[in-house]
């Protein structure tokens, strides 16, 4: 009889001798997860058939059951011209902004 051990399922934690949790308890679960991220992908390309929109909208599709990813083209925002970026800025400007503040955790 004495000294037969059980062995537990998980690695033990040398410093306090007991088990660790699951991962799921100490990372979370992600199927569990209530929201999803919320990604801004923007292209440096305004061209029609551009490679660098086509690889965003590639990771838009891929991380599709894992987050949110919004691609934005960037073809209706002007250069910048500090006389236009009042109260009232262009259209496409205010879009992009709206788009950033729609972020988890982004500060316009």
């Amino acid at each position: 009889m004495g000294g037969a051990r059980t062995q537990t399922r998980y690695k033990v934690n040398r410093r306090h001798r007991r088990p660790y949790p699951p991962r799921a308890t100490r990372y979370g679960d992600p199927l569990i997860m209530i929201d999803r991220p919320k990604l801004l992908g923007i292209s440096g390309s305004l061209r029609a058939g551009s490679f660098s929109t086509a690889v965003v909208e590639g990771l838009r599709v891929a991380l599709a059951p894992r987050a949110d990813l919004t691609v934005f083209r960037l073809n209706d925002v002007p250069l910048y011209n500090g006389d236009l970026d009042t109260a009232t800025p262009p259209d496409g400007v205010a879009a992009l902004r709206a788009a950033i503040a729609g972020l988890a955790g982004a500060s316009a």
